[in-house]
């Protein structure tokens, strides 16, 4: 279950980030 728990947490990051970029940057452009 730990290594399957941190492959999941692997595929979660990049988008969440990726989303928080996002999310920064359009609170910045207002």
């Amino acid at each position: 279950m730990g290594p399957a728990l941190e492959d999941f947490g692997a595929r979660l990051t990049p988008p969440q980030s990726l989303l928080r970029h996002t999310l920064l940057n359009f609170i910045e452009n207002r």
